[in-house]
């Protein structure tokens, strides 16, 4: 018998018991799976950990509302990918591009000196999209996204973006 019919059998009887092995099942079953899902995106081991464990109590906070789920590994792999995108976006929240000194010190970002030196030429908009594009592996998709209406559209992201590679090459080949 599948997952999904021992998880509905277990409820319908409300047998805890059962309930929790069949938790258990599902847990190692898609640990190893959803660990790997989450590891493509995030490089941050702990982070990794955590969002695995995220991901697994969301599914069994949803199952415990009764909620009936047809396809347990989908229904996970979907959580999986909404706490990416969550991550994600509280993560692009955290650096803060007025301070380029602090951006560059850090051990996350290696930049080489001159790199540096030219980095802090660039105005606000353009440092900012250039360290979610190029450090966070943002794409302009989602940068738009997170912008909050700040940039009307991909391609004036685009623009502002190309207009900063260029200053940065033009300043390096000097």
């Amino acid at each position: 018998m599948n997952l999904e019919k021992e998880l509905s059998l277990a409820l319908k009887t409300g047998n805890q018991k059962e309930i929790s092995l069949i938790f258990k099942k599902i847990y190692d079953t898609y640990y190893r799976l959803i660990l790997y899902v989450l590891s493509l995106d995030i490089k941050n081991k702990e982070d990794v950990l955590d969002l695995t464990q995220e991901s697994f109590v969301t599914l069994f906070n949803e199952i415990l509302k009764n909620k009936e789920i047809k396809n347990i590994k989908y229904y996970l792999l979907t959580i999986s990918k909404n706490k990416i995108n969550l991550y994600k976006k509280e993560y692009s929240k955290k650096i803060e591009v007025e301070n380029i000194e602090e951006i560059t010190r850090s051990e996350d970002y290696k930049i080489e000196p001159l790199i540096k030196e030219e980095l802090s030429k660039l105005n606000k908009n353009e440092l900012e999209i250039v360290i979610k594009h190029i450090y966070q592996n943002l794409t302009f998709k989602e940068i738009l996204a997170l912008s909050k209406g700040k940039y009307n559209s991909i391609n004036t992201i685009k623009s502002i973006y190309l207009r900063a590679i260029k200053k940065l090459k033009e300043g390096v080949n000097k």
